[in-house]
């Protein structure tokens, strides 16, 4: 019984990696080129093969959302560039299109280990910029043309004339973080109450050389009601069926996001759609706002923020439930406190987060030793009672209730309990898997480095030694612990060790480091065992 339930665990956790390892999200085409609503007004053709595109019929077309533009001769306009930064932030914009966000870097992080250039959250070419002013649905406005306006290297704002019905503004607010403050001025516009205004929030644009295969990406929204959705992202998607009031909408993958978040008052409807051309390819998430009634006598401006950062629990605090872009899986629960205990670890006790693996597995594994030395004394006396079990099975083959009762009263004469080795390890499977989730998830691990040729605790061992160490140490832990299964089962147990060390090939050196840690004390405790049981025999 012990030994299936142990089979059974291996078995679902190199379910679990291997997973990861074989079957990693597809990698979506680099984006090259989009459809936007707006006629851009420069000399090239954006269109999708001269077709219309989906999102332009939701909204009634572009005419209906910007009427003045079927009017207006396309015109060549000049490519002028804008840049608000921080700290830990370089966000550039262009007034292309009506203007948006073209690119975005994290001055904290690197493309590589060697960190040569800064990481690149995204960088739209020729693409639908991010917050790219999409429509206000039955004004008429000059959305191409927007008049800029930068009066310090942490504020932007972007004029948008409407003629006689006045204007509107979108004015970036930087702070000292990963947070920019977007705000929506329509007080100087007649009419905007209740009318419908759009803007871009395109993803799958975080595709680059140095990607990770388990490195997936996400298109993750949260609801009214607390519940969050993910999406992920692969070039051969089709459209995502969204249409519903949303607090918080992001894509990103395992480490990064980009994240656009609402107030109450001002939470948006999204629409999704796929698109894909021969050489590109992308979501494209239409954020729909409602302007509330009656704007200008409640405030003069229309709030949201915009995130563009790391996955981390102490820069989303503050952020309400958008934290959940942070996935610990089932066991989240304990997942939060050990990844918070990590953290301490390497602020308080040591500067390196491959020795503060090793501390946190040490203590587990001292956390649960009582629980796993009687598991093991347990499985030692199964495998003691082995030869008068199957006597016992061969006296009472034809009678199976004569046989329990035997088997019964041969557990109480020698004090072993038949499920004793197993209520130990299900106990911790739980605690383990948590392990498991957040050295998959932490943004911590990024390019940190352990020792010697490990620089990068994220990405897989690049000479595969942790992986090679991994599987002898799980086949000697394998040859030590006591088997009392049948010879057919003993082969396929022979055979994961293999499988072990070659799902573990590609998967981040930090979780190889740990597993490799948590086995090699497994090696440890078994050995101490077996000389106790010696002694005593």
């Amino acid at each position: 019984m012990e030994k299936r339930v142990i089979l059974a665990f291996l078995l679902s956790f190199l379910v679990l990696v291997g997973w990861e390892a074989l079957f990693p999200s597809a990698k979506p085409v680099p984006v090259q080129s989009n459809n936007s609503l707006i006629t851009h007004s420069s000399s090239t053709d954006h269109s999708l093969n001269g077709k219309t595109s989906k999102l332009e019929s939701r909204v009634g077309g572009s005419e209906d959302v910007n009427p003045r533009h079927s009017k207006q001769k396309t015109t060549k306009l000049t490519t002028r560039l804008f840049k608000l930064s921080n700290s830990v932030l370089d966000i550039e914009f262009t007034n292309q299109g009506g203007g948006g966000i073209s690119k975005a870097e994290l001055k904290g992080f690197f493309e590589t280990p060697e960190k040569k250039s800064l990481y690149r959250l995204f960088h739209i070419v020729e693409a639908t910029p991010l917050l790219q002013v999409q429509g206000l649905v039955g004004v008429s406005c000059d959305i191409l043309h927007p008049d800029v306006e930068q009066s310090s290297k942490s504020k932007l704002s972007f004029h948008y004339r409407c003629g006689e019905q006045g204007s509107f503004s979108i004015i970036y607010v930087i702070g000292r973080q990963y947070v920019l403050d977007v705000s929506y001025d329509f007080t100087q516009l007649a009419a905007a109450e209740n009318k419908e205004f759009w803007v871009s929030f395109p993803a799958n644009l975080l595709d680059r050389p140095t990607r990770s295969s388990v490195n997936q990406e996400e298109f993750i929204y949260g609801h009214s009601d607390d519940q969050v959705e993910r999406v992920s992202l692969t070039a051969e998607q089709a459209d995502i069926s969204v249409n519903q009031a949303v607090q918080w909408v992001a894509f990103g993958d395992r480490y990064f996001f980009v994240g656009v978040l609402s107030p109450d008052i001002f939470k948006p409807k999204i629409n999704v759609e796929f698109k894909k051309g021969e050489n590109w390819a992308t979501h494209l998430v239409l954020l729909k706002y409602l302007i509330p009634h009656d704007l200008s006598r409640k405030t003069s401006l229309l709030s949201t923020q915009l995130y563009l950062g790391p996955k981390d629990q102490k820069q989303l605090s503050g952020l309400g439930t958008m934290g959940e872009v942070i996935d610990f899986g089932f066991f989240g629960f304990i997942a939060s406190p050990i990844y918070s205990f990590l953290k301490f670890m390497y602020a308080h006790v040591v500067s390196n987060y491959g020795i503060a693996i090793i501390i946190l597995t040490i203590l587990v594994r001292l956390m649960f030793l009582p629980l796993t030395l009687k598991g093991m004394g347990n499985m030692q006396a199964m495998q003691r009672i082995q030869p008068e079990l199957q006597k016992l099975k061969e006296k009472h083959k034809d009678n199976r209730e004569k046989l329990n009762q035997e088997m019964v009263g041969l557990f109480r004469a020698h004090k072993v309990n038949p499920l004793g080795g197993c209520l130990p390890i299900l106990i911790q499977i739980p605690v383990f898997f948590a392990l498991y989730t957040v050295l998959m998830n932490a943004v911590d691990l990024y390019h940190a480095p352990f020792f010697g040729w490990i620089q990068d605790l994220s990405g897989k061992d690049p000479y595969y030694v942790l992986p090679a160490l991994l599987g002898i140490a799980f086949f000697v832990q394998q040859k030590l612990t006591p088997s009392t299964v049948d010879s057919t089962t003993q082969k396929v147990m022979m055979v994961m060790p293999i499988m072990f060390t070659f799902f573990m090939l590609n998967l981040p050196a930090g979780l190889n480091l740990y597993i490799l840690t948590s086995t090699v004390l497994g090696v440890i405790q078994q050995l101490a065992i077996n000389r106790r049981a010696a002694s005593i025999s």
